[in-house]
């Protein structure tokens, strides 16, 4: 026996909803999915002070794989910072030094920082002594 339309109706509206329901339920697996498979980026520092330095100033440039990277820099242990590419920092001691930058990208970060360390060293050459000149002939 049929049911009349009435009694229908809320059966095939139920029928929806439950669709409706597993197919979200889909889509966001299908982007969980697609999120894990993504890799997070990674960072890269393209150019910095040589492994010893003379210059008090340390300018680095970095980049890194991924859309729209935003980067975190940190110097010598200090407090993480959003930064840009490139970053300066003016005024250094002598001394060692490490700077660090880490790259977030559509809501991944990079698992290991990119690294630089250096060493500044401002204390000039002494003058030769003892030179001895000869007349030319």
């Amino acid at each position: 026996m049929r049911q009349p339309t009435a009694l229908r109706a809320p059966n095939r509206a139920r029928r929806g909803l439950v669709l409706l329901a597993a197919s979200i339920l889909v889509l966001a697996v299908v982007a969980q999915s697609a999120q894990a498979a993504k890799p997070p980026p990674d960072t890269t520092i393209t150019s910095g002070p040589a492994s010893l330095s003379n210059t008090p100033t340390a300018t680095f440039t970095f980049t890194a794989n991924g859309q729209g990277p935003t980067f975190a820099c940190r110097l010598d242990g200090g407090a993480t910072t959003a930064c840009t590419s490139p970053k300066s920092y003016p005024g250094l001691a002598a001394g060692s030094h490490s700077f660090s930058v880490v790259a977030s990208a559509g809501g991944l970060t990079d698992p290991s920082p990119a690294v630089a360390n250096w060493a500044i060293d401002l204390t000039p050459p002494t003058a030769p002594s003892n030179l001895v000149g000869t007349t030319p002939t």
